[in-house]
């Protein structure tokens, strides 16, 4: 690691203030992988990402979704670290889990040793808080459960950017979910993050076909 603060599993929240792990199954501290993977098969309970476990009792919801990443990435990872592209749009919505964990951090971050068994995807971005005050782009995070999201809007947008054609499906299950309000205009804004006239095209496609063909007057 890099020396910088670490948040551990009790600096993030639960849902109304419960503990992060409330309602889940970290593989190694009561039962291990092994023996929540038994479970698993028998229908007990169900992985919600490597490692990280929850009982089954009706399909996960953002605030569940939010605290199983954070109890992988807050014990090794700097304080004010939010999740960002695939990994934001996986809590917002569900669906699969992202192969990686993608998370903003303030500064540079030595990638974490020892940490999960799944890798991370770490940038510097102004959506991660620094240790003297919000990040200089605090309006697109949202907190989920107590920990830093990106919202939907901003989501869309980090995701759009890369022209990954799975990120492009990720992108349009939130819009699908949390509408399209302002999206247009958010990324005809003036940009200097690259990919920003691609991001435009592909917002326009996924628009076009989740509006359907125009109906006759």
């Amino acid at each position: 690691m890099d020396g910088t603060h670490t948040q551990g599993r009790d600096d993030v929240g639960g849902s109304a203030g419960g503990p992060l792990t409330a309602g889940l199954l970290l593989a190694g501290e009561v039962f291990t992988a092994a023996e929540l993977r038994v479970l698993a098969a028998h229908g007990a309970v169900e992985e919600v990402l490597p490692g990280v476990f929850r009982a089954v009792e009706g399909p996960a919801g953002p605030d569940e979704r939010a605290r199983a990443l954070a109890l992988l990435c807050a014990p090794v990872l700097a304080a004010g670290w939010t999740a960002i592209g695939p990994s934001a749009a996986w809590v917002h919505t569900g669906g699969a889990p992202p192969a990686r964990l993608h998370a903003a951090v303030p500064h540079f971050h030595r990638h974490p040793a020892g940490g999960p068994g799944v890798p991370f995807t770490l940038m510097e971005s102004d959506v991660a808080a620094g240790p003297r005050g919000p990040a200089p782009a605090e309006a697109d995070v949202r907190p989920v459960a107590g920990v830093r999201v990106t919202t939907p809007a901003r989501t869309v947008e980090d995701l759009l950017l890369t022209g990954d054609p799975d990120h492009t499906r990720r992108a349009a299950r939130l819009i699908a979910r949390h509408g399209a309000a302002g999206l247009r205009e958010r990324l005809a804004r003036p940009s200097r993050r690259p990919g920003a006239v691609g991001a435009r095209r592909r917002l326009a496609q996924l628009l076009e076909a989740l509006e359907g063909p125009a109906r006759p007057a």
